[in-house]
């Protein structure tokens, strides 16, 4: 009986375009994982093609590949110029331009992202600065609660953060997989059943063969909606760290064990996404 609960628990390697290559691609398939998740951001992503031709040249080929677009309209930190650990009441610039301010951001609208006065998140909490002013090139802000800042952290501005839309998603490039079988799509927090009907229809037509969509609960309306969502879906990511900046974040624990415990009673499969430790800060 242990041995069949232990078997439930799966081990997902994630992997963004930092890792992106042919020589990878050929060391990820001989590593051994119960399946391979690609974080597909915006940006540059051109060697995801070398990556996923190094992969499947393997004799060990992925058993299950997941690609994760949900981070697709992100914010990140793309570069640091010189500071890397912030010290409280420090000032900073942030810039859209890599080698400009001292930390680069990529953010889908970099004028509606950013609003004089408000809290930014890096790292989601790790590192929060406040807003000083915000103009076309640059943004300048305060350090609040200091840390270290590194690349490819996410950056989070609860004022103006938007849930995404099909439309927004539309702009994915998915031609790379479309010789690949892919096991699972993983969409951001989309919450009706026209929506979800739309992104199973596209992938439907764009892909080798549909394959099982995920949403990732990561705000509190999806959380709210589930009940309405489950039925429409293959199954759910919670990412606590986006939980904790949407509910109490005392609270994330207990909505995950019920989020688990609604996706085993309706058979769909539930992830656990980010470092448990870091998200309870």
């Amino acid at each position: 009986m242990m041995e069949e609960q232990r078997l439930q628990t799966k081990i997902v390697w994630s992997l963004d375009r930092s890792s992106f290559s042919e020589t990878h691609g050929k060391q990820i398939a001989d590593a051994g994982f119960d399946a391979l998740r690609l974080i597909y951001g915006r940006g540059n992503n051109e060697s995801l093609g070398p990556f996923l031709k190094g992969l499947y040249s393997s004799t060990h080929k992925p058993s299950a590949l997941m690609v994760d677009v949900s981070h697709y309209m992100q914010s990140t930190v793309t570069s640091i110029k010189e500071i890397s650990e912030l010290q409280y009441e420090q000032t900073v610039i942030l810039s859209p331009l890599p080698g400009q301010g001292d930390i680069a951001v990529e953010c889908p609208d970099w004028a509606k992202n950013f609003v004089s006065g408000s809290l930014i998140y890096l790292g989601f909490g790790a590192v929060v600065l406040k807003t000083l002013s915000v103009s076309a090139k640059e943004v300048r802000a305060s350090v609040v609660q200091g840390g270290l800042v590194k690349v490819g952290m996410n950056v989070f501005v609860d004022e103006t953060h938007r849930e995404p839309t099909v439309f927004d998603l539309s702009g994915v490039d998915i031609s790379p997989f479309r010789h690949v079988d892919i096991d699972y799509v993983v969409i951001p927090g989309i919450s009706t059943s026209r929506e979800v009907a739309v992104v199973r229809k596209k992938l439907s037509i764009a892909l080798k063969r549909e394959p099982a969509l995920i949403v990732r609960v990561d705000n509190k309306r999806i959380y709210e909606n589930l009940d309405q969502l489950l039925p429409q879906i293959d199954g759910i990511m919670i990412p606590r760290r986006e939980l904790a900046l949407s509910l109490d974040a005392a609270s994330v624990p207990m909505v995950c064990k019920e989020i688990i415990q609604a996706c085993h009673e309706k058979a769909k499969i539930a992830m656990i996404e980010s470092d448990l430790l870091a998200s309870m800060r």
